[in-house]
């Protein structure tokens, strides 16, 4: 098992974003991170986007919760409209569906797919 560091983790999940068409220049970008790295290392479940991710996440980019899920639903369908659709099928092996994912199924996709690789232990991060 190998550690790593946040830092470590989180450059990780902008590869990913980057991967599947993620422009780093919208603002939808870093929320998003933010939510998936709270959502992994808080094991949090996407039905509660609105009552604990988006208010961690605004709290933390010192912005409003309602600006928070807009920005990601506009990253999420910029992805889905102008990214690559084999690199997103790639990342997301289930999906099948041919309308863009909700910003739930969207994160949900990408905890899932750190989980596989990835687990939260003691408040660290280590690669199985």
């Amino acid at each position: 098992m190998e550690r790593f560091s946040e830092i470590e983790f989180y450059n990780l999940i902008t590869d990913m974003l980057i991967t599947i068409g993620g422009k780093v220049n919208l603002s939808g970008f870093l929320f998003t991170k933010d939510a998936i790295m709270y959502m992994f290392k808080n094991n949090c479940k996407h039905g509660k986007l609105t009552t604990e991710v988006f208010p961690a996440v605004a709290i933390k980019n010192e912005v409003q919760n309602v600006m928070i899920q807009g920005c990601i639903r506009t990253f999420v369908n910029n992805i889905w409209n102008n990214g690559k659709r084999e690199d997103i099928t790639k990342v997301f092996k289930t999906y099948r569906k041919v309308d863009p994912p909700t910003i739930g199924e969207f994160l949900a996709y990408m905890v899932e797919t750190l989980k596989k690789d990835f687990f939260v232990y003691e408040n660290s991060i280590y690669h199985i």
